[in-house]
C-alpha cells in the first residue's frame, strides 16, 4: 500500500506530465519559475529539503493544484512563510 506521500506525488507528476502536453507555455513558465525560485533558495542557504519544497511550489503556483491539498503534507512539506520568516530570523543585518 502507497503511503499518502507517494500517492500525492504520483498525482503531481501525473498532473505535471498533462499540463506540460496540453499547455506547453505555462508548463515553462512554470518550470521557470520553479528554478529560479530554487536558486533563490539555495542563495539563502535552505537546506535541499526545503529548496525542493520551494521548486515544487514555482512548478504547481499558476495551476488549480496549489490548493491545501499539498499543504495538509506538512510531515513532507512546510508553508512557505514558515520557510522564509524561519530563514530571516537566522540571518543577520
Amino acid at each position: 500500500m502507497k503511503c499518502g506521500v507517494e500517492v500525492m506525488e504520483n498525482k503531481i507528476n501525473k498532473f505535471l506530465d498533462n499540463l506540460q502536453n496540453e499547455n506547453r507555455e505555462l508548463y515553462l513558465h512554470c518550470e521557470r519559475v520553479a528554478m529560479m525560485s530554487y536558486a533563490f533558495a539555495q542563495a539563502l542557504n535552505v537546506s535541499y529539503e526545503k529548496r525542493e519544497v520551494v521548486y515544487l511550489a514555482g512548478m504547481l503556483h499558476d495551476t488549480e493544484m496549489f490548493d491545501d491539498s499539498i499543504i495538509r503534507l506538512d510531515k513532507c512539506l512546510y508553508r512557505l512563510s514558515n520557510l522564509f520568516n524561519e530563514q530571516n530570523s537566522n540571518s543577520t543585518l
